[in-house]
């Protein structure tokens, strides 16, 4: 689908010039996702907002039941974000795994996104079908500790000792050492 193979390349003249001919719309699908979820999932955030500004439907879900703003969130898609907070999207959906935008934000390691959310009611204290928060998400592929600290500072109070404990229990156990002390301080202070 020439489409997809234009936000595969990050060609978005190339999209745009397929989409003002009127073959097809911004809401189509190629192998049961969006236009949207395709950009987002490869983190092309010009044809992201491309594509939103000319009708496409934000409130789509991927394969795995992800959205724009889950994918968005996890490539670091900043003003692509900003603008899907604006259309007042839905911070509560989560995927197949039950993660929610905000894990997919700390396990990019996004802590500006991680704010953004935050400021936008998402809830730190939730957890996935596995039992791990928004805390030991940040801790998967890397050390995010900026996320870490956005997220106990962002939220005061939404995170409980039980939350922090088993963060830092996950952050000893991957070695994810800057994490630890900020987790750790915020238990003693």
């Amino acid at each position: 689908m020439k489409e997809v193979d234009a936000i595969l390349e990050f060609d978005t003249q190339r999209l745009k010039e397929i989409l003002s001919k009127g073959l097809a719309g911004a809401n189509q699908e190629f192998e049961g996702q969006s236009l949207l979820v395709w950009a987002c999932s490869v983190g092309n955030e010009e044809a992201a907002v491309f594509l939103l500004d000319n009708g496409a439907d934000y409130d789509v879900h991927g394969q795995r039941n992800e959205t724009p703003l889950m994918l968005a969130s996890y490539s670091g898609m900043d003003r692509f974000t900003s603008k899907l907070l604006s259309h007042a999207v839905k911070l509560d959906t989560v995927d197949s795994l039950g993660r929610d935008a905000l894990m997919f934000a700390a396990k990019g390691g996004h802590a500006s996104i991680v704010r953004m959310l935050c400021a936008a009611g998402a809830l730190p204290s939730r957890t996935d079908a596995a039992g791990r928060s928004s805390l030991q998400w940040a801790l998967v592929e890397d050390d995010h500790a900026e996320v870490v600290e956005s997220l106990i500072e962002c939220c005061p109070g939404a995170i409980n000792s039980s939350i922090k404990d088993a963060a830092l229990h996950y952050a000893k156990e991957l070695g994810r050492h800057q994490s630890e002390k900020v987790i750790a301080a915020s238990l003693i202070g």
